[in-house]
């Protein structure tokens, strides 16, 4: 009773087209994601390439995932 959940993420509800962004691009995404945060870490990718992981991830639609959560965050806190 006494966590602070002030920081708590709220469950959020998308609409059928931003459920299929999700669907579509994420595990890609977070796939990649884990091999080059593994790669910068072990020092096998120098950081120099974060510009250029970036820009990968742009290219697989990352923004597009970004704005279907903050649309449905913005729907939660209205």
């Amino acid at each position: 009773k006494s966590a602070d959940t002030s920081r708590t993420l709220p469950t959020l509800t998308f609409t059928t087209e931003e459920q299929q962004t999700i669907t579509d691009k994420y595990t890609d995404i977070q796939t990649y994601i884990n091999e080059q945060y593994d790669k910068l870490v072990n020092g096998n990718t120098p950081l120099s390439d974060i510009p250029t992981i970036q820009e990968k991830l742009k290219a697989m639609g990352i923004e597009d995932v970004i704005a279907a959560y903050q649309a449905a965050l913005d729907r939660y806190n209205s």
